[in-house]
């Protein structure tokens, strides 16, 4: 199939107007369960895998070919950049998202069940691919494909955990580094966790995932990696996280009254999980991002965590580091720099030309920042959840809600917060 077809032409890079077309009629149109025909999901399907070959052939970029592809669904492309901002900080991944186990010797269509499609090598019974294909605007489109916006269909359970968590255990492939990581490995049980330092400035990284079973005996997967020295905190599904996650949930979920307080183009917030290695009941909670830990976002509520941006909020934390300075941390929660006492200012112009070049607008703009987010951190109302899951419709719904307990106080707040600081 894959060789009959390398006569094809024409490229996604080339369909830009029929991307245009799709993509406006994929926002009307709503996702559909269907029994698709054998030559419905083969046309579209087969078109992006000859081309994606061709363009590994020709050394182009695979981003190219995906977000500019017509065949892909938007909330394919949604989930193909989730995965790419995961593995950004990670030493390169040896496999391929999308297809990881297929070989090109061709493939056929073993079977579909709902709106999935298996394939199975032609030659080989032990290559395979699976998609999820979707009818919409009367073109049958591809919205899962490989590790993308895919539950696990086919293969071991421990070979797909295993790359669930390359973006943390890349870091140790380097000679005599596997010793420092450590390893909770129960795969059989749909679990593993890594984590460890590596060699390279005493960075420490963690990738724990778990493997949650939908009403067809397909895998969806949902994890949380960490890595020291990027501040990274991301957490990540195979499938579209706005699929897997509870409906609705964000920040007024925590927040009931967010929108009553003031506008922020700022990340603030992301969630923490806990992966149980047991059932399937998942704690998550609400954090705050490191202090000075800056990027935009239209949204406070984030699932995950750059550097991009970030500022030291040198004077603010110098501030913190000596009880002797509560007074004047406590006036600034309500008063501007310029309006304090001389002596006060002198203060701080102590700890400018001591930590930071920076003016005094500088700094304010820092406490302003602060401020915000903790008028954000006072009025929450529950800060964490505990998540069950549905098989049947193969995502999280919220069990239970804890209220937040006693507040910090904001110069408990700033004393207590993490800081961003640079790392080699």
């Amino acid at each position: 199939m894959l060789i009959a077809l390398m006569a094809i032409t024409y490229s996604c890079k080339n369909s830009s107007d029929e991307s245009q077309t799709n993509s406006a009629e994929n926002e009307d149109t709503q996702k559909s369960q269907v029994e698709v025909t054998e030559e419905e999901a083969v046309a579209n399907l087969d078109t992006f895998v000859v081309e994606k070959y061709i363009d590994y052939a020709e050394g182009k970029s695979l981003d190219v070919s995906v977000f500019d592809c017509p065949y892909f669904t938007d909330d394919f492309k949604k989930a193909y950049k989730e995965f790419m901002i995961l593995y950004e900080d990670a030493n390169g991944i040896d496999f391929d998202p999308l297809l990881c186990c297929c070989g090109t010797d061709g493939l056929k269509v073993r079977t579909t069940k709902g709106n999935y499609v298996l394939y199975e090598g032609k030659k080989d019974k032990n290559l395979y691919l699976n998609a999820r294909l979707v009818v919409k605007g009367g073109k049958t489109l591809i919205d899962g494909l490989g590790m993308i916006n895919m539950p696990l269909i086919k293969g071991t359970l421990k070979d797909a955990l295993w790359r669930e968590v390359e973006d943390c255990n890349s870091n140790f492939k380097f000679e005599d580094a596997l010793d420092m990581r450590e390893t909770i490995d129960d795969t059989k049980n749909g679990y593993l966790s890594i984590w460890g330092d590596y060699p390279t400035c005493g960075c420490a990284c963690s990738s724990t995932v778990g493997a949650y079973k939908d009403q067809y005996g397909f895998y969806t997967f949902f994890k949380k990696s960490t890595g020291s020295c990027e501040y990274k905190h991301h957490i990540a599904s195979n499938r579209l996280l706005s699929d897997v996650l509870p409906e609705g949930l964000g920040i007024k979920t925590f927040i009931p009254n967010a929108d009553k307080l003031p506008a922020s183009d700022i990340a603030m917030f992301t969630l923490d999980v806990e992966i149980p290695r047991k059932g399937t009941d998942t704690k998550v909670s609400i954090k705050t991002l490191p202090l000075g830990l800056s990027f935009s976002s239209e949204n406070p509520f984030v699932y995950y965590s750059i550097a991009g941006n970030s500022d030291m909020f040198e004077v603010l934390k110098g501030l913190a580091d000596d009880e002797k300075y509560n007074e004047l941390l406590g006036k600034l929660e309500n008063t501007k720099i310029a309006d304090l006492s001389d002596e006060e200012q002198a203060t701080i112009m102590g700890l400018r030309s001591m930590y930071a070049d920076k003016t005094m607008d500088e700094i304010q703009n820092n406490i302003d920042e602060v401020k915000l987010i903790y008028d954000y951190y006072a009025q929450t109302k529950y800060d964490s959840l505990l998540l069950g899951w549905d098989r049947e419709k193969a995502r999280f719904y919220i069990k239970e809600k804890y209220e937040a307990k006693e507040k910090m106080s904001f110069i408990e707040f700033i004393q207590k917060s993490r800081y961003w600081v640079p790392s080699c």
